[in-house]
């Protein structure tokens, strides 16, 4: 009894310690964002969106962007309406054509928020900044990791900022001879001796944030084995083929400082201590109150891009997890065959026994792609792979 007391004493004291605590200067107000930058030469896009509270229950007044135009303005008179492909919610998405803008050109983005206030809001006119040239995307391993890295030049600015996808090919652990007959719970062979449709599939994936750089301290404005990002060597994406597309492109300081700086906000999120929010400010300006706070920096740039295939014969670190054991399931009265159906468990293959053979049992996952996190939908401009059908598994 006197431990329980002790116990409950300690932690009253505990709890009486804690005091609230409202960070300074941060408001529960929503925010407009503005996600994006001006691309020439491209059809791109930019997306406006409202932060969300702090405060959970603090909801009264918050509601996403429900309308409003966008357009791209050039200092040279052309404009560039842009095109909405959403209806509010989460926010609104601008698709703009660029294909022909004039690289000697300024360039600002300028939206209006219809309803409401109907506010306007400008981007700071923003020279262009020509595309790095990108020489090089390759990798390298060591006993734990794969490395992918990027060799990248300029000749106009030390400042840089990289996206990248991914797009890769696997296969299951074993193609299925045998399917299981729900209605007669009975397992059946399959015709022609097996099934090899849910053996083969693919998977996409996008940087998650946008790599940055800087050369500043570098006699050139080079990056050379700059590291793009670092995958386990068990990582199914290089079972067999894999293949990712860098698009790389050069900013002024103002915006790599902003972008650094939300990247550090990024990282500290959900600390008691929250940022400044004067950090957050980029260029965009309400023109009807100036001292509005509104997030977010719009470049005009050019891109450059670089792809990389890593073949199934390149993949030779590929550290394959341990082979799934078969078994033989246990029937009773209380558990059948149907059980182990609706455990997510198929009939394989046959497997040595004492007596011969017998159907061997395996995971879902052995026998089909998708519960691995594939899909079958190839991509249009995936390869002719001419070594896929030598890895059978039958």
């Amino acid at each position: 009894m006197k431990k329980t007391i002790y116990l409950i004493i300690s932690i009253l004291l505990v709890a009486s310690c804690v005091y609230p605590f409202e960070p300074e200067g941060v408001v529960s107000q929503p925010r407009l964002v503005f996600e994006g930058d001006i691309v020439l030469g491209e059809v791109f896009s930019i997306t406006v969106r409202s932060t969300h509270p702090i405060n959970p229950d603090d909801t009264e007044g918050f509601i996403g962007v429900q309308t409003g135009r966008a357009r791209v303005e050039s200092s040279k008179g052309a404009i560039y309406p842009g095109i909405n492909w959403s209806s509010g919610g989460d926010g609104l998405r601008f698709s703009f054509d660029l294909t022909g803008a004039d690289p000697d050109a300024e360039y600002r983005l300028h939206f209006h928020e219809e309803g409401g206030d109907g506010k306007d809001y400008y981007s700071s006119w923003q020279e262009v900044m020509a595309a790095p040239e990108v020489t090089d995307l390759e990798f390298d391993y060591d006993d734990e990791k794969v490395h992918i890295r990027v060799d990248a030049g300029s000749s106009t600015s030390s400042y840089f900022k990289w996206d990248y996808t991914e797009d890769w090919q696997f296969h299951a652990e074993y193609i299925p001879h045998y399917w299981f007959n729900v209605p007669s719970r009975s397992v059946m062979p399959y015709e022609g001796g097996y099934d090899d449709s849910l053996y083969w599939c693919w998977n996409h994936a996008s940087s998650v944030e946008s790599g940055l750089a800087s050369t500043g301290s570098l006699k050139e404005n080079r990056l050379d084995g700059q590291l793009v990002v670092s995958f386990d060597r068990s990582n199914i994406r290089f079972q067999w083929r894999y293949r990712m597309d860098i698009t790389m492109r050069n900013l002024g300081k103002e915006a790599y400082d902003y972008l650094r700086n939300m990247n550090e906000i990024s990282d500290i999120s959900g600390d008691l201590f929250s940022p400044n929010p004067n950090d957050m400010r980029g260029n965009m300006v309400c023109v009807q109150d100036s001292s509005e706070f509104v997030i977010g920096y719009i470049s005009a740039v050019q891109l450059a891009r670089k792809r990389m295939y890593i073949a199934s014969d390149e993949n030779t670190f590929y550290k394959a997890p341990s082979s799934t054991e078969l078994f033989l399931p246990e029937v009773s009265q209380s558990r059948g065959l149907l059980d182990y159906f609706y455990a997510d468990f198929r009939p394989v293959m046959d497997i040595p026994v004492d007596m011969g053979t017998a159907v061997g049992w395996g995971p879902l996952r052995c026998i089909d792609c998708r519960a691995s996190g594939g899909t079958k939908l190839r991509p249009s401009d995936w390869p002719e792979d001419p070594d896929k059908d030598k890895n059978p598994a039958i």
